[in-house]
């Protein structure tokens, strides 16, 4: 049986001419005569399918990972138990619908993955050798069919955890579509918001056809226009929603990858695609992701509706839905549900790699925020706490004798009748690994806080906070404690808020400082803050438990955008952050000012006042 699969699939990816008639019978033709086809290696492509290949038996597979998933041997979330109980009941009622499960047609499809093989890690050179869960979805997308022949799903929705093969799976059924749909002239389509992302699921393709001869032979490769051609002018290609229009084009198959990540300006291009196949026979769009947060409107769009299908509260028989997330009463730091996001655990994803993770999870709060999405595949907000109380306290040891060190500050005037600070960063000497941070902070008087209660008061009266007359902030006296501070550090550069600090920035200037300012942007923020995440869970930011600058880490809630860069976010957090904020630029004022003094372009963008 394996052995005829085989031989199918060579006789049908050599195939020039089909017989209308016959191409989407259920029943194979049955003589190699009817097909007109090239000479092919079938030796080698036999012996691609080594015993473990031939062995496999799909349908076996798919009913006992059906059977294991219902009956709770294999751990699965409500939406993937739903997929398996849909599967089950259209399979027990496809008489009733006009469409019909071709098994052969099933098997063949599934039979392709073993032809191609991994191309990077362990795995590397091996053949492709589809976990029961992928040979769900290939059965499923591949198997069904309506009553003219043609492929039952046209869309579908994918949806796993990081590291668990999306790439991979996608490259296989997107060649599974350029090679055995037998559509003239197909367009084959990897869409994603950049080109680089959507080149991934290519050049995984790409690689595939390059390890296999029988393949290569007849599909090559354009590099410079980044496409793979067949003899009949099929192409298949990575699309960039910012970069290019999709005017024109007549897709067979399209990728949309890492739908999590697509805004509301890329909506027309979604459209674009997903409405551009009219003239197609049996065309498939397949999202292939992972969870997103609450601003990625069309990913949470589309997982309503594809929630609702796979549940039955909404009929699309046009549409497969695959979710693999864990539940929301789950504790996703609990190792027992993680195979409910990661159905490849144990094989491309590593129990001992979730475990780290999970273990730093449970101090940092941005760190579980990003393993509940990536990891458990759960919906997050964007806006977070950054740092829990036991994180920050293991850097609440004492500072030593800073005297003649190296320091870096940053600036932050925060609002004119509220707290100003100025919060400096000593970096590690050789040796030692250490950072050092100190804090300063002013507020006017005429403030409309009640400097008498806590903990105003007490900041006051131990001078980590200074009153100022008046009603705004005194920059003067700030000039005056950065004079001050020159005179017992080695004070190298500084970072302030051009929007707001302009003026003092070009005062310090004047008086000899080097000024820099630091972007209120995600991408200027996101790597000081990661580091400083980092730092604080190595032990290696060491704060001395300044009260001033407690309270604002405490009250530090973050942004994410929708390329996962983040900063902090002074809308949303509940009580003032500016000496935090200002600690993260004098950070990043420690970690990149050398490299951006030799003009490297490493670290984030910021530019002399």
């Amino acid at each position: 049986m394996i052995r005829r699969l085989f031989e199918r699939i060579v006789f049908w990816f050599g195939c020039q001419q089909v017989k209308p008639e016959t191409h989407y019978e259920s029943s194979y033709p049955e003589t190699d005569s009817e097909w007109f086809c090239p000479e092919f290696a079938i030796r080698e492509l036999l012996h691609c399918a080594n015993a473990e290949v031939s062995e496999m038996n799909a349908a076996q597979t798919v009913d006992k990972f059906c059977t294991d998933t219902l009956n709770g041997k294999r751990p699965a979330g409500q939406l993937q138990i739903a997929a398996v109980r849909r599967y089950r009941k259209d399979i027990k009622e496809q008489h009733r619908h006009g469409w019909y499960f071709d098994q052969r047609r099933a098997e063949l499809s599934v039979a392709f993955l073993p032809l191609l093989c991994h191309t990077k890690g362990e795995f590397d050179g091996k053949p492709f050798i589809p976990s029961p869960w992928q040979v769900f979805i290939i059965w499923n997308l591949f198997g069904w069919r309506r009553a003219d022949g043609t492929r039952r799903f046209r869309r579908a929705h994918i949806e796993i955890a990081r590291k668990n093969g999306k790439s991979t799976l996608a490259a296989a059924i997107m060649l599974l579509c350029f090679v055995l749909d037998g559509e003239p002239c197909s367009e084959i389509y990897c869409a994603a918001t950049k080109r680089d992302q959507a080149a991934i699921v290519w050049d995984e393709a790409c690689r595939m056809v390059a390890r296999r001869p029988y393949l290569s032979s007849r599909i090559k490769p354009l590099e410079s226009k980044k496409q793979l051609l067949l003899p009949d002018g099929s192409k298949f290609l990575p699309l960039a929603a910012d970069g290019k229009t999709a005017d024109g084009l007549n897709p067979h198959c399209v990728c949309f990858d890492e739908l999590h990540a697509w805004q509301a300006r890329h909506e027309e291009f979604h459209a674009k695609l997903t409405t551009g196949s009219g003239s197609r026979r049996q065309p498939l769009f397949f999202t292939i992701t992972t969870a997103g947060d609450d601003r990625a409107a069309l990913w949470i769009r589309e997982r309503d509706y594809c929630s609702k299908v796979v549940t039955g509260d909404a009929i699309d028989d046009s549409l497969f839905v695959f979710i693999c997330c864990i539940d929301d009463a789950d504790n996703p730091l609990d190792p027992e549900v993680w195979e409910k996001a990661n159905p490849n655990l144990g094989v491309s994803v590593k129990l001992e790699y979730l475990e780290e993770l999970a273990a730093k999870a449970a101090i940092v709060a941005a760190a579980l925020n990003e393993f509940r999405r990536y990891h458990c595949n759960q919906k997050v907000e964007s806006l977070q706490r950054a740092i829990t109380d036991q994180l920050w306290a293991v850097g609440a040891e004492p500072l030593p004798n800073l005297g003649g060190r190296n320091l870096y500050l940053g600036i932050d005037l925060g609002w004119r009748n509220d707290i100003a600070a100025i919060s400096g960063t000593f970096p590690p000497l050789v040796g030692s690994g250490k950072y050092y941070w100190k804090s300063w902070g002013w507020i006017p008087e005429k403030t409309e806080r009640d400097l008498t209660a806590e903990p105003w008061a007490t900041w006051i009266q131990n001078k980590s906070l200074t009153v100022t007359k008046g009603n705004t902030t005194d920059t003067a006296s700030m000039m005056k404690l950065i004079m001050q501070l020159k005179q017992i550090y080695n004070l190298k550069t500084i970072a302030l808020d051009g929007n707001n600090a302009r003026e003092f920035g070009t005062q310090l200037m004047a008086r000899g400082f080097k000024v820099y300012e630091f972007d209120q942007t995600c991408r200027s923020y996101n790597e000081p803050m990661r580091k400083m995440l980092e730092l604080l869970e190595a032990g290696q930011l060491i704060h001395g438990d300044d009260p001033l600058l407690s309270f604002a880490a405490s009250n530090l809630i973050t942004f994410t955008n929708s390329e996962g860069l983040t900063r902090p976010s002074k809308q949303s957090s509940p009580e003032k952050i500016d000496p935090i904020v200002a600690g993260i630029m004098s950070l990043s004022e420690a970690l990149f000012a050398a490299a951006r003094d030799k003009d490297t372009g490493d670290g984030p963008r910021i530019r002399i006042v």
